[in-house]
């Protein structure tokens, strides 16, 4: 695992995190945030799948509040691990960067930088979103 510097008092120093890819009206606000809250095992409540009894995915990468439920499925939740939230719903956390638009305006992580930032992140960290 790659190793990072501490985060300690005013002085910073870490890597640029790409955002990744968003679909059409799902980017990061930009703009100066600090960490809200932190959860190292979230899972969303609004972005996840709709599976069978069995466990199959029925429909995928849906959001509750907008996609109807198929008939006989239930709603399985985003995990989000090492999720610092910086904006209401929106977050860093652990996660698959894939190259296509997929993200829903949080910052994915790579699984070797997640735990690292989350452990010594504290709330309060200043967090910039650049276009």
């Amino acid at each position: 695992m790659k190793k990072f510097p501490p985060i300690e008092g005013d002085c910073q120093v870490l890597p640029v995190i790409p955002q990744g890819l968003h679909p059409e009206g799902f980017s990061t606000p930009p703009g100066s945030y600090t960490v809200l809250s932190k959860n190292a095992d979230h899972v969303s409540t609004v972005f996840g799948d709709y599976v069978d009894d069995y466990g199959n995915v029925v429909r995928f990468n849906i959001d509750v509040r907008k996609d109807r439920r198929p008939p006989g499925t239930h709603f399985d939740g985003a995990q989000m691990p090492y999720a610092m939230f910086f904006r209401g719903g929106y977050a860093m956390h652990q996660g698959y960067v894939p190259p296509y638009a997929a993200s829903h305006g949080c910052i994915r992580l790579p699984r070797g930088m997640a735990r690292p930032f989350f452990e010594n992140a504290s709330i309060g960290t200043p967090v910039t979103v650049k276009e």
